[in-house]
């Protein structure tokens, strides 16, 4: 908690990006699982949009993102567990005699690394296709921040280490 209060960060903050996605989730939910699309009102359409004949629930022209798809869950819950891999810590080897404190902290970090992709793919199979596509794609673009961000941090780490040397300041 010092360390939080010294550089300014919440450990909470990730929190919010939680709840900014709960409402995405449940209308998509409602949506595609709860009876698909609504009747489209052709009098509420401009008159410059021709009324469609059939709207297709197929995602890339062969999955039908209203029913459920064991693909996209995989899918989901394989990504789920890269994004949790790269975003966690490596853990720590036990040394010696534990603590409780280390204990929880490693149950919650073999929890979140292999109970935490089944439920999403447990959840993801038994609503729709189109939460599994929102997760996987939610994933996908985390673990891609993920990356970004460690490669930054390591071009900075890098530039830091190289500093004059005392003998001919000369930088490397």
């Amino acid at each position: 908690m010092a360390l939080y209060k010294e550089k300014g960060v919440n450990p909470f903050s990730g929190f919010f990006l939680i709840l900014i996605q709960i409402p995405v989730i449940f209308a998509l939910y409602w949506v595609f699982l709860r009876g698909g699309l609504p009747e489209i009102n052709t009098e509420i359409l401009y008159s410059f949009i021709s009324i469609p004949d059939s709207v297709n629930m197929n995602f890339l022209g062969f999955i039908d993102v209203s029913a459920k798809s064991v693909m996209f869950a995989l899918f989901a819950g394989i990504t789920q567990f890269f994004q949790i891999k790269y975003s966690l810590p490596p853990m720590k080897e036990r040394a010696g005699k534990s603590s409780f404190k280390e204990d929880l902290a490693r149950s919650f970090h073999i929890q979140m690394r292999y109970v935490m992709p089944i439920i999403v793919f447990s959840v993801a199979y038994a609503i729709s296709a189109a939460v599994a596509i929102y997760w996987t794609t939610s994933n996908l673009f985390a673990i891609g921040q993920e990356i970004y961000v460690r490669k930054k941090i390591k071009s900075k780490y890098n530039e830091t280490q190289s500093v004059a040397t005392p003998d001919n300041g000369v930088r490397t």
